[in-house]
């Protein structure tokens, strides 16, 4: 069975500019939104419950603190309960339809879909983060030298570096993990930066035509491939 997952967003009409007063306004107005692509919707005998193929869609009217000093006016929690498929398209849509219904103020308190994407594409780019940093690292020294860190980095980076220091310090004492402890967007400036310089079209098709025809040049055209 697909698991269900959960997603809850809070709209607040600050200006009194919506015309939806009730739970039910709320879910009669999203019955009508075609983009949202019902199936066969059924509304509950409370009128702020809705059911349809996997989904429920409930609509809360939030009451605020008597205390406060600024009046909440109106507010509602939309709470939709259903499957990955059915939701993920969903989301962006309910809060587009909020935003056309003059409310000015939207939050999105609970969005288990966001958090079961980041948790299967982030151990995809840790792995490729840290591959790219293995391979930056061993170019550098094969190339620069081991001073090469010395020779690339900058006092920004260098400050960077030392307010993360203290994030590792088990494994770090013995290594010099510099390269892993700047961002991945500053991995691809020094990347940039310290390139060969055959970066346009034009200059690739240059080193090209002056390669030299011979079995030896073609077979470690290597100038052609220098970062």
């Amino acid at each position: 069975m697909e698991p269900l997952f959960r997603f809850e967003i809070l709209a607040l009409d600050t200006g009194d500019a919506s015309t939806i007063q009730s739970e039910a306004n709320l879910l009669y107005s999203l019955l009508g939104n075609g983009t949202l692509c019902w199936k066969q919707p059924r509304l509950a005998g409370d009128h702020a419950t809705v059911t349809d193929d996997g989904l429920t869609l409930t609509a809360q009217i939030v009451v605020g603190d008597p205390d406060l000093t600024l009046k909440l006016n109106k507010a509602f929690l939309l709470r939709l309960h259903g499957r990955f498929s059915v939701l993920e398209p969903l989301r962006e849509r309910v809060a587009a339809h909020l935003r056309r219904q003059s409310f000015d103020r939207v939050y999105i308190l609970v969005d288990e879909l966001s958090e079961t994407i980041a948790c299967d594409i982030y151990p995809l780019i840790y792995k490729v983060e840290n591959l790219l940093r293995g391979y930056l690292v061993k170019f550098m020294t094969t190339r620069l030298g081991h001073r090469w860190w010395d020779n690339i980095s900058t006092g920004e980076l260098n400050k960077k570096i030392q307010q993360r220091k203290n994030n590792e310090q088990v494994f770090a004492q013995h290594i010099d993990n510099s390269a892993y402890l700047i961002d991945f967007s500053d991995l691809g400036q020094i990347i940039y930066t310290h390139s060969s310089g055959f970066t346009s079209k034009e200059d690739i098709i240059k080193k090209i035509w002056e390669v030299e025809e011979t079995p030896e040049a073609i077979r470690a055209p290597r100038a052609c491939y220098e970062l």
